[in-house]
């Protein structure tokens, strides 16, 4: 499975085998099947899922990041939070030919191009972008990058939650030279997130104007 390590992979067919092979002999009803084998699947993705959604151990995150990188999608936002420019270029390639939804290829393209700097390009995928609080939430992002703070500003109000609301504060103050402002947001932002979302912020503030003040 994907996510897994080799050894956790062998762990959790030979329990799935055992399990299903102890129900079969035994010719316990599939209710009890059922109500054994889900839990038992539920576990096994929050272990998965953890490191990307749900830990705020930044170590943890980038050590799945490095152990799954030749998973392109994994490989592109371990480069993207890096730096890797190089690397973001061949990753992104392969991610877009992996990815099939329509949104999530337009989210792809938008990222890429507001890293690549061209915000007049990951405007043309807006319009595909769901939920409405993404869309929103990039659209706000290429304001900013266009120097249309006061369209950030409105679009930042229409988002409910919380972490994309002070993101796009972190960029409005940095376009505005308010430093300590933007690093107040930024911590703001950061403790509202978990797992990938989280390293990927931390890693774009410390590299950001604020560094200084964000690696104290």
């Amino acid at each position: 499975m994907e996510g897994f390590t080799i050894k956790q992979n062998i762990l959790l067919y030979t329990i799935a085998l055992l399990i299903g092979g102890a129900y079969g002999y035994f010719d316990y009803p599939l209710w009890m099947f059922l109500v054994t084998v889900i839990p038992f699947a539920l576990f096994f993705l929050y272990i998965k899922l953890y490191p990307v959604f749900f830990t705020e151990n930044m170590n943890q995150v980038e050590a799945y990041l490095l152990a799954n990188k030749k998973k392109p999608m994994y490989a592109f936002y371990y480069a993207l939070a890096n730096r890797h420019n190089e690397e973001v270029e061949v990753s992104f390639t392969l991610t877009m030919s992996k990815v099939k939804s329509i949104p999530g290829k337009a989210q792809l393209q938008t990222i890429y191009h507001l890293y690549k700097g061209n915000p007049e390009q990951a405007k043309e995928y807006l319009a595909e972008l769901k939920p409405m609080d993404v869309k929103h939430y990039y659209d706000a992002l290429i304001s900013v990058e266009e120097g249309q703070l006061n369209t950030a500003r409105f679009l930042k109000e229409r988002i409910k939650k919380q972490w994309y609301k002070d993101a796009i504060e972190v960029e409005i103050n940095l376009k505005e030279g308010n430093y300590l402002e933007a690093y107040k947001f930024s911590e703001l932002a950061v403790a509202n997130t978990k797992g990938l979302q989280r390293y990927i912020l931390i890693k774009n503030y410390e590299q950001e104007k604020l560094k200084e003040l964000f690696t104290q």
